[in-house]
């Protein structure tokens, strides 16, 4: 299946199945993931985007989080601050009881604590959680983020 998926046109999704594997590509800077309930099927793609670093500030920039709402439109959601609090702003339309804006927060904070639910899967969808680059080694898919990232984020 592998070999199907790295020489076909499609780029090769993967699920991704450990939470800190999934966190370190959800926050590496361009990432797009897919949370999926296993019982009801209902998902959502989510693009995380690190924000600019504001010269002079050593603080670590947000991450932006937005929330597909059509086909290829993805609606502002949230940030995520130092690496790990997700929080709904104020310029968010999206309403806070939204189930997208429900799941991304529970499964946000699930991975942060180190769980990944058995109902839920997680999907990249064959690009560089980082440099949005199509990935193409057997390792860069299994954790969605290319050879050269990795060695820059590490």
């Amino acid at each position: 299946m592998l070999a199907q998926a790295l020489f076909s046109d499609e780029p090769p999704r993967a699920e991704l199945t450990v939470p800190a594997v999934t966190v370190a590509f959800v926050l590496a800077g361009d990432a797009y993931v897919t949370f999926q309930s296993r019982r009801t099927s209902t998902r959502f793609t989510y693009h995380v985007r690190l924000a600019d670093r504001r010269p002079g500030d050593d603080r670590e920039p947000p991450h932006f989080v937005y929330v597909l709402t059509g086909p290829d439109h993805y609606e502002y959601l949230g940030c995520i601050f130092d690496r790990s609090k997700f929080k709904r702003t104020s310029g968010s339309r999206i309403r806070e009881e939204a189930q997208s804006n429900v799941a991304f927060a529970w499964v946000w904070k699930t991975l942060v604590g180190g769980k990944m639910h058995p109902e839920l899967a997680v999907w990249h969808e064959g690009r560089c959680g980082a440099c949005n680059r199509r990935l193409t080694t057997p390792e860069s898919i299994e954790t969605g983020i290319g050879p050269t990232c990795a060695k820059r984020l590490a």
